[in-house]
């Protein structure tokens, strides 16, 4: 058969803007099925800051392979053991790979080593690949046709990093540079102050040196705030990150909980009952 399509990239190809979410916490394929019944195009599980293992990270991506939905993962490696952990995940099954907290292009260069085929790099290809399903090759440029499939994904994380947009946007290689805006706030001494023009400033410079290189730009860590990722969409972003699946779940049991204890701490207590109003239910 031939190669699984990175839905995602065909999509950011064709011009279309996508979301897509994070996956830190379950490990079931239910999640996969669940996101693109939502109707997310793509996601990204987080070996970063979520719970899950190798292991389990690369179970989901092959149960997304089938699925139409695009399985990315931002390793969670740094230094030396990056380039292996990339090449990792995209072995068993990812359709990309996103690099936190990008430093300079130095570092960057052994991870895109290891992400791109020769001639611009130098990953290797088991005979059996997730990516054809596991079916013998049926063609003799079956590496060229995974390597079209894959996408590279830069964070830019500081001030630093956003400054040197230009350089990482001009690597070959590179498909996209993602703007982390949660530690861009708090490396620049604003955590969680969306409102900060500093903000606005790193976006517009972020999605312009995209611009300039031919690249795609995406935004992550604002999906509260429509206004900034209508701006953000205005600047040229294609792909917005979308909240993670622990998000999801503590957010719905909150609103569960809120829901439950107004409606308790609201009741009628019938006379004659011996029960006495709630009181500790109620919301301050």
């Amino acid at each position: 058969m031939s190669v699984f399509e990175n839905s995602l990239k065909t999509r950011l190809e064709a011009g279309a803007p996508a979301i897509s979410m994070s996956v830190r916490l379950i490990n079931s394929p239910t999640i996969v099925l669940a996101a693109r019944a939502a109707g997310f195009h793509a996601f990204y599980i987080d070996l970063e800051h979520g719970t899950l293992t190798e292991a389990e990270a690369f179970r989901l991506c092959q149960a997304a392979l089938p699925a139409g939905i695009t399985p990315l993962v931002r390793i969670g490696a740094q230094g030396a053991s990056a380039a292996a952990a990339a090449a990792r995940a995209l072995e068993h099954g990812a359709q990309g790979i996103i690099v936190p907290r990008a430093a300079t292009v130095a570092e960057l260069a052994p991870i895109l080593e290891d992400c791109r085929f020769p001639p611009l790099g130098c990953r290797s290809l088991g005979r059996l690949v997730a990516h054809t399903g596991f079916s013998p090759r049926t063609t003799p440029d079956v590496a060229a046709e995974v390597d079209r499939a894959t996408l590279v994904i830069v964070m830019l994380e500081s001030r630093a990093a956003v400054e040197q947009a230009d350089d990482f946007a001009r690597l070959p290689g590179v498909d996209m540079l993602m703007l982390g805006s949660s530690d861009f706030l708090r490396e620049a001494g604003a955590p969680g102050d969306y409102a900060a023009p500093a903000l606005r400033k790193a976006i517009t410079a972020s999605a312009a040196a995209c611009r300039r290189h031919g690249k795609w730009f995406a935004l992550a860590g604002v999906k509260s705030d429509p206004g900034l990722i209508a701006f953000a969409a205005g600047e040229g972003a294609m792909l917005v990150s979308a909240g993670s699946d622990l998000e999801c779940v503590v957010g719905k049991l909150g609103e569960q909980f809120a829901l439950v204890t107004d409606a308790v701490a609201s009741a009628t207590i019938a006379p004659n009952t011996g029960a006495r109003a709630p009181a500790a239910l109620r919301r301050t």
